[in-house]
């Protein structure tokens, strides 16, 4: 079990309980369950009902598990791009671990303060902070316990994603998949120069055949997306914006931040793009301008 702290967009602290269960085998899809706990800490859980949270978790546990704190997605990039300080041993739930600071290079990143199981490698508490000692998230277990589980209570009980997921490669390129539209290569090296693309996929809604191609970037531990969803609705059509000049050819970005997210989203040639990384990551909004200029130009 474990607790998820976080600010939302009013800047209000959510504590929210979780259990998670890995059935671990080596590899990074080995099958998990991620739940909601809604007693004791729902009093403290926002705006959000208990039911509204389990409908969250079920939707996007998938998210949560994999990108929702501390993970190191490219090991030689991040030797590259972060700092690895061991302010040595601790004990938490009385199980000795390494308390360790990871320092990016670059100033516009999280900060991350890490208690590792010295056992297990298992990571018992993670803490965000930005470049400013501000705190920004903590993931805290508070019960741990290893052993294995019955066949009988494993399967089917794993989460699965709700959509189609086919990944982008050279044998499966994105533009021979997608249907409604033409993609567009984000071309961004030059304003994040260490982050690379780690993966793309195309997600498919099987109820209406919606395409979602998602481009993923990381710097071995900080990552942020770039997804194109083809076929829907311009999100602005309903509420545009008002202009002051009417005359005048403009593109909008729609944009949200809070403590721990960036959000920019904007719809070009029927396709509606999203750029989504954490909240430290400044430069997200150039990212964001370049796709939209690129999709502008059909380039």
């Amino acid at each position: 079990q474990q607790t998820r702290r976080f600010q939302d967009s009013a800047g209000t602290w959510v504590d929210l309980r979780e259990r998670l269960t890995v059935q671990g085998n080596g590899t990074e899809d080995a099958p998990f369950r991620l739940e909601f706990l809604p007693a004791p800490a729902s009093d403290n859980a926002g705006p959000q009902s208990a039911r509204d949270w389990q409908a969250t978790y079920s939707a996007h546990a998938g998210l949560l598990y994999k990108h929702g704190s501390f993970h190191v997605y490219d090991v030689v990039a991040a030797r590259a791009n972060y700092s690895i300080y061991d302010f040595g041993s601790a004990r938490r739930l009385d199980r000795d671990v390494r308390r360790v600071v990871i320092l990016p290079r670059q100033t516009d990143k999280a900060v991350w303060l890490l208690d590792v199981d010295v056992a297990t490698g298992l990571l018992l508490y993670s803490a965000e902070f930005d470049i400013s000692a501000r705190l920004i998230s903590e993931l805290e277990v508070t019960q741990i316990r290893i052993g294995s589980i019955p066949d009988t209570q494993v399967a089917g009980w794993n989460w699965t994603p709700r959509l189609s997921i086919v990944p982008v490669n050279a044998a499966t390129p994105a533009a021979a998949r997608i249907r409604a539209g033409s993609p567009t290569q984000p071309a961004i090296a030059s304003i994040v120069p260490e982050y690379v693309l780690a993966r793309a996929h195309i997600a498919e809604n099987p109820l209406n055949q919606d395409q979602t191609l998602v481009y993923s970037y990381t710097d071995g531990v900080d990552e942020f997306f770039v997804s194109e969803a083809f076929g829907g609705q311009d999100p602005f059509a309903i509420n545009p914006v008002t202009l002051r000049n009417p005359s005048a050819h403009t593109h909008t970005i729609a944009s949200y931040d809070d403590p721990g997210l960036r959000a920019y989203v904007f719809h070009e040639n029927g396709v509606t793009f999203q750029v989504v990384g954490r909240g430290s990551l400044r430069r997200l909004q150039d990212v964001a301008r370049q796709v939209c200029r690129q999709a502008v130009l059909g380039s």
